[in-house]
């Protein structure tokens, strides 16, 4: 048991259910500090099994050249459809 004026049983409670919320609405459920480029690296690694060679380096090029420099800092978690529209 918490020692008394301490939340952790509650605090725990009440992420849980954030979590399970977000990702009943679809809300990705990577870490927070998860990052854009952390995904783009992440799909460029484990995302093109299967596909040729020129494919896989002409998304790198890409990522590298666009969508890393503009959103690579950005928060996932944060990012919205509009703002990734350009580069789909």
């Amino acid at each position: 048991m918490a020692p008394p004026g301490t939340c952790a049983p509650i605090c725990r409670c009440v992420s849980l259910r954030k979590v399970l919320r977000d990702h009943e609405d679809g809300l990705p459920s990577e870490p927070a500090k998860y990052t854009v480029a952390g995904a783009v690296e992440y799909w460029l690694q484990h995302g093109l099994s299967g596909r040729s060679e020129r494919t896989v380096e002409m998304n790198r090029t890409f990522a590298e050249n666009h969508v890393i420099p503009a959103l690579g800092a950005r928060k996932l978690r944060e990012l919205s459809a509009e703002e990734a529209m350009p580069f789909s």
